[in-house]
């Protein structure tokens, strides 16, 4: 199986290269079969295209759109439940969202026009990020504490309701 390009050495930089290609290799098997349920042929679908609008438009009129979309709700909608059953409460609810609404408000956002073109950030390097964090929260073999703060962290100080950058950072630096 080839190595997602997307889960570079900045994520796991502190391994040494047989390390790092293993862990790609299980988390990459872990989205493919834990996550989307899918058979060892099937491969999630990312956007790897240029950053630019044109190339941006002929992904989001293609096949493999649709495959996409699915695999994003399929990743927020295993959040929204891991949240839900975990009981997970923001310590700075100042504006009354919780866990679950903040991962819903942002899926809305992500399936609409909110995000105009920096939804190309969310949906290249973003939707490989989710499901790293997706598929982490969901481990038992990490601390549950850690697994909490992880969701914490990227939903407190509304961390996924700010323009698309902001919530890219936020994202990124969780699924580190």
């Amino acid at each position: 199986m080839p190595l997602n390009p997307l889960l570079g050495k900045k994520i796991l930089s502190v391994a040494s290269d047989s390390t790092l290609q293993k862990t790609q290799i299980l988390l990459q098997l872990s989205i493919q079969s834990n996550l989307y349920h899918y058979s060892k042929n099937k491969l999630p679908v990312y956007y790897l295209g240029k950053k630019n609008q044109q190339e941006f438009e002929v992904f989001l009129t293609s096949p493999e759109f649709e495959q996409f979309k699915q695999e994003l709700e399929t990743t927020l909608a295993a959040m929204i439940t891991w949240v839900e059953k975990e009981n997970i409460l923001l310590p700075d609810n100042v504006d009354g969202f919780s866990a679950k609404e903040s991962l819903s408000i942002f899926l809305d956002r992500l399936k609409s026009d909110f995000y105009s073109n920096r939804r190309i950030i969310l949906y290249s390097d973003g939707k490989k990020n989710l499901e790293i964090i997706a598929v982490l929260i969901q481990n038992t073999d990490i601390d549950p504490e850690l697994r909490r703060l992880m969701m914490i962290n990227l939903l407190s100080d509304e961390g996924l309701l700010h323009c698309a950058d902001g919530c890219f950072t936020r994202i990124q630096m969780t699924a580190l």
